[in-house]
């Protein structure tokens, strides 16, 4: 799984490790940081049952993480994130939007909540009436963690995406509307938030709760893995990509002719 989750990463954002300021360190060393906006780095990283976090208010506070997420012109990506709520509401974690129209200058694309359901949204850059959006039946619980992912593969009337919740598959409901993208939009002019998005209108509207180990691939991820990452806790891929994971060791005998050898091997032999 460690060797695993390298392939296609292009951005892991981990406030589990500690508080660093006003900067979210992208500890995929693509160099993605996240800036936070309208927070206070004294009292928006918090300590929680499962971890560290980052807490947003809802009013302005939002992550910026520049324009250069790698996505441009791919036909898969996958998100995964743990995400706490007092009530069931909206939370979008990975947005970007633009109002401009025309080659290269994308409607919206979102990953994230809304009514507590999971939402995968991909625009058409060439008109607003073009999109494809992917949703969960199911809900989150509110007052708890929940680990939610999805991954898509965009390639118009072939698109097809898988959302997971907690470590189990959902039942995907899939709209569309006009002409489906056939991947997503290049442009390197409009930034990734996490907690925020531009509507289309021009107003911005801002998301309440807490956020905690996140990450994006520039590949479709297979259910199995998604739902692993829920099964593996809040933390391990910080712990992976930091170094930090602990190596586990089992000890064995074997039988070799006449003799017993006593083997040992490590969580990934």
């Amino acid at each position: 799984m460690s060797r695993n989750i390298l392939q296609g990463l292009i951005g892991a954002w981990c406030p589990t490790l500690g508080p660093s300021g006003y900067t979210l360190l992208d500890r995929s060393r693509r160099g993605q940081h996240g800036t936070l906006t309208n927070m206070d780095a004294g009292t928006d990283w918090v300590g929680t049952s499962g971890g560290w976090a980052l807490d947003f208010d809802g009013t302005n506070d939002h992550l910026n993480y520049g324009t250069n997420l790698n996505l441009a012109g791919t036909k898969t990506a996958t998100f995964s994130a743990w995400v706490y709520r007092a009530t069931i509401g909206d939370m979008l974690l990975m947005t970007r939007y633009s109002s401009g129209l025309g080659a290269g200058n994308l409607r919206a694309d979102y990953f994230g909540l809304q009514s507590g359901q999971i939402f995968l949204f991909v625009g058409n850059p060439t008109s607003t009436a073009d999109y494809l959006m992917f949703s969960s039946t199911e809900t989150i619980t509110a007052g708890v963690w929940n680990h939610i992912a999805g991954s898509v593969f965009v390639d118009g009337t072939n698109s097809s995406c898988v959302l997971v919740m907690n470590g189990k598959a959902c039942t995907v409901t899939a709209s569309h509307s006009g002409t489906r993208p056939s991947a997503y939009a290049t442009n390197n002019t409009v930034p990734w938030r996490s907690m925020a998005i531009t509507g289309f209108s021009g107003a911005v509207a801002y998301y309440s709760g807490r956020l905690s180990e996140h990450a994006a691939w520039n590949i479709a991820k297979p259910v199995g893995e998604l739902c692993n990452f829920s099964r593996l806790g809040n933390g391990w891929i910080g712990r992976v990509l930091s170094g930090q994971a602990q190596r586990r060791s089992y000890a064995f005998r074997v039988q070799t002719g006449n003799r017993r050898r006593r083997i040992i091997c490590g969580a990934e032999c």
